[in-house]
C-alpha cells in the first residue's frame, strides 16, 4: 500500500526536478553568454575639413564568456533628411566589413570605420569632409549616420547578432527615419 502512494510522489518529484534542471541550464546559458555592446566614436567634423570622414567603433563584450567568429557590416555615410538607412547589405552596397576572431569579456575592440560615397552620388571611395558638408550639417540639411550589424557566436556555438544605428546633425531634434528602430539584439539563449 505504501508503494502505491509513494510511486506518484516519486514521479512528481522526478518531473519537478527535471523541469528545474532544464530551467537552470537555460538561465545559466543566458547569464554566461557573450553580450556585445557598441559605442561609436566621435561623429563631430568641426575643424576636420579635408580629412576623410572616419570614426572608431568600440565593440565590448559585457558577457561572461568570449564572443567568437565576429563578422559584420558597418556603414558610415552622409544622408539628406528624406533618405533612410539601407540595411540590405547586398551586393554592390558600399560598406566596411568587420571581422574578428574573439572578443574577450570587458576587453573593448576598436574597428576603424571610414565614410563612403554611394555610387549614385559620385565616384565610389572615401568621403572627404568639406566646408559645404559642415554648413549643411549645422543647418540640418545633412546627417552623418553610422549603422551596421554584427554576427557572432557564444562559446556554446549558438549564433547571436546586434544591430545599431547612431547619427549626428547640427539640429538635435533631427531624426533619421528607421535609425532608432534599427537598434536591436537577438533573443537567443
Amino acid at each position: 500500500m505504501l508503494e502505491i502512494i509513494g510511486i506518484p510522489f516519486a514521479i512528481a518529484y522526478a518531473t519537478v526536478t527535471c523541469l528545474q534542471w532544464r530551467d537552470l541550464q537555460r538561465n545559466f546559458a543566458t547569464e554566461q553568454r557573450a553580450w556585445l555592446t557598441i559605442q561609436n566614436g566621435d561623429l563631430n567634423i568641426k575643424g576636420k575639413v579635408g580629412e576623410p570622414l572616419a570614426t572608431d567603433l568600440m565593440v565590448t563584450n559585457t558577457g561572461r564568456t568570449p564572443a567568437e567568429r565576429i563578422t559584420g557590416n558597418i556603414i558610415l555615410t552622409v544622408l539628406s533628411p528624406n533618405e533612410t538607412i539601407d540595411t540590405s547589405y547586398g551586393e554592390g552596397h558600399i560598406q566596411s566589413r568587420a571581422t574578428s576572431g574573439t572578443v574577450l569579456p570587458n576587453n573593448p575592440q576598436k574597428f576603424r570605420v571610414t565614410g563612403v560615397v554611394k555610387p549614385e552620388n559620385g565616384p565610389t571611395g572615401g568621403l572627404l569632409i568639406n566646408e559645404e558638408m559642415g554648413q549643411n550639417l549645422n543647418a540640418g540639411l545633412l546627417r552623418i549616420v553610422l549603422y551596421g550589424r554584427l554576427d557572432y557566436y557564444d562559446v556554446n556555438g549558438k549564433p547571436h547578432w546586434i544591430t545599431f544605428c547612431n547619427h549626428m546633425s547640427g539640429n538635435a531634434m533631427t531624426r533619421v527615419p528607421g535609425c532608432a528602430e534599427y537598434n536591436a539584439i537577438d533573443h537567443n539563449r
